[in-house]
């Protein structure tokens, strides 16, 4: 630029958000919140409208694509539904079923960041279980992490930080 100051790259502007944030969620009332709609004789899900953060990228549908919101999930599995981050792919935000969650660090050289929205299981007709595992948070109040293959919510109140180990619940 020609006034003295200098563009600051989308990696870099990650890498502030993926600080200030420090964790990956969906917003609350934002759009539907990603929220999943399925008939369990299928193995197709919809995931509607909703906004987050991952690895410090901001997640919209719009990123990921309406022709994107439907997964066919595989027969005779259990894994995750995601929206899954991956900087210099195109596109770099989509939604993703798979047996592992992936928390590659975006800013320090990792490739892939996985948002975890659902965890499921099927059978060879049907979906058998789904369960909401989408982190949900009005702010920077709530942050989800992946330690050691689990799920952990850290909730920061009255300056006090508490974790707990995330609570599923099956999908009505």
């Amino acid at each position: 630029m020609t006034d003295g100051t200098t563009d600051i790259s989308a990696s870099a502007d990650g890498a502030l958000y993926n600080f200030r944030t420090n964790g990956d969620y969906v917003f609350r009332g934002i759009g539907n919140e990603f929220k999943a709609v399925y008939a369990s004789q299928s193995f197709l899900v919809t995931v509607q409208s909703g906004e987050g953060v991952c690895g410090g990228r901001h997640v919209t549908e719009r990123k990921i694509g309406s022709s994107n919101s439907q997964i066919t999930l595989p027969a005779n599995s259990t894994g995750y539904i995601t929206v899954r981050m991956e900087p210099g792919a195109d596109p770099d935000c989509y939604l993703w079923a798979g047996t592992q969650l992936v928390h590659g660090d975006l800013n320090n050289g990792g490739a892939i960041r996985d948002l975890p929205l659902y965890a499921y299981i099927t059978n060879a007709n049907s979906i058998v279980s789904f369960i909401d595992i989408r982190p949900i948070t009005t702010g920077n109040g709530y942050v989800l992490r992946m330690e050691d293959g689990e799920l952990y919510a850290y909730y920061k109140r009255n300056g006090k930080v508490t974790r707990k180990k995330v609570i599923t619940k099956e999908v009505e």
